[in-house]
């Protein structure tokens, strides 16, 4: 999930990448020609740059015409995004504790439902 937060967080706030000029785009695993110099904004560069708003800005994106956006594998990423929700969703319904608390904090259930018959 981690992951994920930190991609939307590129998209959503991307500071000086906005500045790149056309990069070009492709997937983990795909195989693509690149030189030195050239500027790979994959998940690790992302993990660095992107942390968080205190982190330095990547101002080699500034101007550059040779940045490449590799993306993550989106079946992988899916597929782990979906390990984590089961796993959310069995420690929530197998633990008492923590289905008590959401419970008292939760209106889902009986949402939509009147709160008497005679409505």
């Amino acid at each position: 999930m981690t992951k994920i937060a930190k991609w939307a967080n590129f998209v959503k706030h991307p500071k000086e990448f906005l500045f790149t000029h056309w990069p070009t785009y492709y997937f983990e695993g795909e195989t693509i020609e690149t030189s030195e110099g050239d500027v790979i904004v994959n998940t690790d560069f992302i993990f660095e740059h992107y942390m968080s708003a205190k982190k330095e800005n990547p101002t080699i994106l500034e101007n550059n015409a040779k940045v490449f956006v590799e993306m993550p594998e989106l079946i992988e990423l899916t597929n782990k995004f979906c390990d984590e929700l089961n796993k959310f969703i069995d420690f929530v319904c197998n633990n008492e504790i923590v289905y008590l608390y959401l419970e008292k904090k939760s209106t889902i259930v009986d949402y939509y439902e009147p709160e008497s018959e005679t409505e």
